[in-house]
């Protein structure tokens, strides 16, 4: 793999080595562009990026890097470390100035891009609560025509039923009129039934009175003659054993004229 300078690598190329993603890589291309030519302890101050990693990808071979004056020295003096204290913390606010004025582009965009796109959003609602308002409204008039309609169809009914209700009235009037004529004939009509009836009936147990007293008096006539019958057999019996009684006596006077 061949050596990547620090200083003149893309994006591409500083992702490319061990431990260093994109973020890193803008990391330090921003520190890059804000301190021009990076040193190994510039590389080392990135916050956001490990100190540890850069010693051991120097030493493979792996990057190259300007070292620093600091690292060259082997006993740096305190106002070497004074400076290079002060130049830290002056990357550090440059890095984080730049990092505001970057964030606040990005955000006022972000807000923008917000903006637009609510306003865009906010169109097409507007149109379609219009187009709802409206369909709303049509639907509202042709409930309102349909309750006005089902109203008069309402209405209808009622005087329908309320002249059906008048006619069946006078039908169930005429009805009973009639009911009350034909029972009252009906009645009539009965009661001379009955009477006519009763007259028969009185006539025909008139006749049934008369024929059963000419029974007892037939029943009597008939008793009279049985008992009249009774004594004429009497008399025949009587007259029977006269008779006998003369026979027996010639057939005795005729056997002794024969002896």
């Amino acid at each position: 793999m061949s050596t990547i300078n620090i200083n003149t690598a893309t994006k591409e190329e500083l992702m490319g080595i061990r431990d260093i993603g994109e973020a890193r890589a803008n990391l330090i291309i921003k520190a890059r562009k804000i301190k021009g030519t990076l040193t190994l302890e510039d590389l080392k101050m990135i916050e956001g990026v490990p100190n540890t990693i850069w010693d051991p990808l120097i030493r493979k071979g792996t990057v190259e890097v300007i070292l620093g004056e600091e690292t060259q020295e082997k006993q740096p003096t305190a106002h070497d470390d004074t400076s290079a204290i002060l130049e830290q913390y002056k990357t550090k606010l440059l890095i984080a100035e730049q990092d505001k004025v970057h964030s606040k582009r990005e955000y006022m965009k972000e807000v923008e891009d917000l903006k637009v796109t609510f306003e865009k959003q906010l169109r097409c609602k507007s149109a379609e609560i219009e187009e709802c308002l409206a369909e709303l409204q049509q639907t509202k008039d042709n409930l309102h025509r349909e309750m006005e309609k089902d109203q008069l169809e309402r209405e209808n009914c009622q005087k329908e039923l309320i002249s059906e209700n008048i006619q069946i009235k006078q039908e169930m009037s005429e009805l009973q009129h009639q009911y009350e004529s034909t029972m009252a004939e009906k009645e009539c009509d009965f009661s001379g039934r009955m009477e006519s009836m009763q007259r028969e009936r009185q006539t025909l147990m008139d006749k049934v009175m008369e024929q059963a007293q000419e029974m007892d008096k037939e029943r009597e006539r008939s008793k009279e003659q049985y008992k009249q019958m009774k004594q004429r057999n009497a008399e025949y019996g009587r007259k029977l054993a006269a008779l006998e009684e003369q026979l027996q006596h010639v057939k005795t006077s005729r056997i002794i004229s024969e002896s």
